[in-house]
């Protein structure tokens, strides 16, 4: 093995020298030495072999400055553009001197290789100038019959041409890629200084973009592991969508071992599907129509999938094991970012929530209060707030004992969660005050809301040890820009509004309004 990674390594740096001007140049310095070995003519003079030897110079030194350009640019494509011209414009000079003198020579085929350096419109068309220039000229030195010279002449520029043609587009398009892969991974390397989950899925989305030159895909769904609450286990839920079934695959949840995402996080292996309607891991139901040809990629960190990557073709057959090696080159490398990410969003999901209750701490809701307020004030939305106070808790934990009163905490908790929307944010301000921040509310709706929660809260009711536990919970309700202008100006006046149904006997709504003063 070693034998060969040596020799593959020696070819590799040949290649690299070899590029094509100075294979061009290669191949003139052998029609060169093909003309200086044919028997001398009486009619050339006697300095054609240094002008041959000097014309072999100076379009070598054409290369070597390529060469040079190309190794501090970092571009292989990085070439004058006087420079084609100028060789073209040489080689068809000795071309013809030679054609003089000697008839048709390998020299015809050097103009050819040249304009193969040039788009494909403008080669085409500087190569039949030549091919004119050059039939013209030979049919003056009497060379041949027109009909000879001319097949002679066509055949020695326009096969090499599009031989050289298709070589060097070819090559080109392989550096192409290899430099989009050698970018895009470059860029994967640094999704580790991310902290967002948020921020690396877009970052990884948007390498993932870049990367369809090399693996293009028509929908791309990049998938990560989060607690399923409903289905009480953890799922695979699509964070990043992009492409044409994108709208399709939004919200979608998949279990692990279900469908052939869930097959290649649950094996950690990646799956090359040649069509997921033919799949049987494939349930009916996610069958989309667009979505045939598939690359499955898990992201795997510390020996555990914490997502996965799909890309999806239209078309069935679409994708290679080169490709799929391609894409899991880039996915490892993420992993790395989608780890610390998802270690960084469990810690301040951890530290933003309630032990006891589940909902928002205190510090969290002061965050999203702030956030959602200064969406409300661009977006000129409105934003509702209800303060939450229990009735009497303190004669729950005198009677019943503290465990009594967390119990009791922890239902209000459930029910706050069970009661409002799916947008509301739910906190524990503190021992038994709770607030609900409403985002795109009015005041009539978060009443509404309000009210619910009040009617479970008095209706809810538990045991502990041989006593029945129950309370109630006055509620102020205020809303932004109904009744005020500023975020303490709201807190303020749902403050006041609670402190009216204290004074209105407890177990009461009140909304801030023409009967609660500020």
């Amino acid at each position: 093995m070693r034998t060969f990674s040596l020799a593959a390594l020696k070819v590799r740096t040949l290649a690299d020298l070899l590029s094509y001007p100075f294979a061009v140049a290669i191949a003139r310095w052998i029609a060169v030495a093909w003309l200086l070995m044919l028997p001398p003519n009486q009619a050339a003079p006697r300095q054609l072999h240094l002008a041959l030897l000097a014309y072999g110079i100076i379009t070598t030194l054409f290369a070597v400055n390529f060469w040079h350009r190309s190794r501090a640019s970092g571009k292989r494509d990085e070439l004058h553009p006087l420079v084609v011209p100028a060789l073209i414009a040489i080689d068809v000079t000795y071309a013809a001197l030679a054609m003089k003198l000697y008839g048709i020579t390998l020299l015809l085929l050097l103009p050819a290789f040249d304009a193969a350096m040039l788009a494909v419109s403008v080669g085409v068309g500087v190569l039949v100038i030549v091919y004119l220039v050059l039939l013209d000229l030979g049919l003056n030195f009497h060379v041949g019959s027109i009909k000879v010279i001319g097949w002679q002449i066509a055949a020695l520029m326009f096969g090499p041409y599009l031989a050289a043609l298709y070589g060097l587009h070819g090559r080109l398009r392989a550096e192409h890629q290899v430099r989009a892969i050698d970018q895009v991974l470059n860029a994967g390397s640094e999704l580790g200084s991310q902290l967002s989950l948020a921020d690396v899925l877009v970052q990884l989305l948007n390498l993932l973009g870049q990367f369809r030159r090399v693996v293009p895909w028509d929908s791309c769904v990049i998938y990560v592991v989060q607690y399923d609450e409903t289905a009480e286990e953890e799922m695979l839920v699509a964070g990043e969508i992009a492409g044409v079934d994108a709208a399709s695959y939004r919200g979608t949840k998949i279990a692990f071992g279900t469908g052939v995402v869930g097959y290649a996080a649950t094996k950690q292996r990646p799956a090359l599907v040649a069509d997921l309607h033919k799949d049987a891991r494939q349930p009916d139901a996610e069958l989309r129509q667009h979505a045939r040809g598939s690359l499955v990629m898990p992201i795997i960190a510390d020996g555990q999938a914490v997502g996965c990557v799909q890309l999806v073709s239209a078309k069935p057959n679409s994708y290679t094991a080169d490709q799929l090696a391609h894409l899991g080159r880039l996915i490892s490398l993420a992993s790395v970012g989608v780890r610390n990410a998802l270690l960084h969003s469990r810690t301040r999901a951890m530290a933003d929530t309630d032990p006891l209750t589940g909902l928002l701490t205190s510090r969290a809701y002061h965050e999203r209060l702030e956030s959602e307020f200064r969406k409300a004030q661009a977006a000129r939305k409105s934003l509702s707030l209800l303060l939450l106070d229990l009735d009497n808790f303190k004669r729950v934990n005198d009677s019943f004992g503290h465990p009594a009163g967390d119990e009791l905490l922890r239902r209000i908790g459930a029910i706050l969660r069970q009661q409002a929307r799916r947008n509301d944010l739910c906190c524990r301000y503190g021992g038994d005050e709770f607030i609900v921040v409403m985002p795109e509310t009015i005041k009539s709706e978060a009443a509404v809301v309000a009210d619910r929660i009040r009617k479970s809260i008095q209706e809810m009711t538990f045991i502990s040890g041989n006593s029945l536990v129950n309370t109630t919970v006055s509620i102020g309700v205020a809303s932004y820009p109904q009744d005020v202008t500023s975020k303490q100006a709201l807190v303020k006046a749902a403050d006041d509004a609670l402190y009216a149904a204290k004074e209105d006997g407890r177990n009461a709504l009140r909304v801030f309004g023409t009967t609660v003063a500020r």
